[in-house]
C-alpha cells in the first residue's frame, strides 16, 4: 500500500464548456477519469469545441478545480 496505490488513483473530473464565462448548470459537460490534473487539462482541450470556447474543469460536487479562458492560460482554483 502507500505510494503504489496513490498512483493508481484516478480522479474524476466533470468539464464544462462555454462560449461565454456563463457555465450554467444547462451547459454541456464531459466527465471523465485522468490520474493528474495536467492529463486533464489536456483532455479537456482536445474536447473543446472550437477554440473560442472556454473550458472549466470540476471535481464530482461541483468544485471549480481550473478555469481556461480562451487565448489564456489554465488558472487553478483549488
Amino acid at each position: 500500500m502507500g505510494m503504489q496505490q496513490e498512483n493508481t488513483m484516478q480522479t474524476t473530473y466533470v468539464l464544462r464548456q462555454s462560449d461565454n464565462l456563463a457555465f450554467n448548470i444547462e451547459s454541456e459537460t464531459f466527465t471523465f477519469t485522468a490520474r493528474r490534473l495536467t492529463d486533464a487539462k489536456r483532455r479537456a482541450i482536445r474536447k473543446q469545441f472550437h477554440e473560442g470556447s472556454n473550458l472549466r474543469l470540476e471535481d464530482e460536487n461541483g468544485n471549480v478545480i481550473s478555469i481556461k479562458r480562451s487565448g489564456f492560460k489554465w488558472e487553478d482554483k483549488l
